[in-house]
């Protein structure tokens, strides 16, 4: 029930659509092989129940879409989260990350039994919403950017059967950077806290 403006300026909105990729903090600090390498290194992290609690369910239409991303280690954890916002799962898109300077090859990525390589989107519904039916297969090669940035093929990937369903407005939620047609909403955008910002409408 708000707008983010660019001077912060909240007004009365209700969001069809949200992309979500929340700062997870992972059960093994470190994630990687140094302790400069972690996601707690690279930016602010937080607790399974501070994201449980974020506001959802007040800033969405109770017929809306949950795009949320998710590593595969934290599915269960995920699954908990779109709960307790009030979403259940639909399917998953996944990225599969390719190198930086040679996209036509997956990147090696982390992991303990297994070297990681794709991240998942997860399409979550509440209320009644129209199937997507984007004529795609569930995947997406795109180029890894900074740590834990999400790729614009992605919002690619979803915009055309977004703007055909008319499902706006739409959050950017955890975002890194603006794009057209979201409302960017992340402490990298304005230097403000998600949870105080949410605080001030829910």
């Amino acid at each position: 029930m708000w707008v983010y403006g660019d001077n912060n300026v909240l007004g009365e909105i209700v969001f069809k659509v949200a992309m979500v990729d929340v700062p997870y903090r992972f059960r093994n600090a470190r994630t990687g092989g140094s302790l400069s390498s972690g996601s707690s290194q690279k930016y602010d992290v937080m607790d399974l129940e501070d994201i449980k609690s974020l506001p959802m369910q007040d800033i969405m239409d109770r017929s809306s879409l949950l795009l949320y991303w998710t590593p595969s280690s934290m599915t269960q954890e995920s699954l908990e989260v779109i709960h307790a916002w009030g979403y259940d799962y639909v399917t998953a898109v996944y990225w599969v990350k390719t190198q930086k300077h040679n996209p036509e090859k997956v990147r090696m990525g982390m992991g303990y039994n297994v070297r990681g390589a794709v991240e998942e989107c997860w399409i979550c519904r509440r209320g009644r919403v129209p199937a997507l039916r984007i004529q795609k297969p569930n995947v997406v090669f795109a180029p890894i950017g900074k740590h834990s940035e999400k790729p614009v093929a992605m919002y690619e990937f979803f915009e055309p059967a977004l703007d055909r369903l008319e499902l706006s407005p739409r959050l950017d939620l955890f975002a890194r950077t603006q794009r057209s047609g979201w409302i960017a909403v992340g402490n990298e955008i304005d230097g403000r806290d998600v949870r105080e910002v949410l605080a001030d409408v829910s």
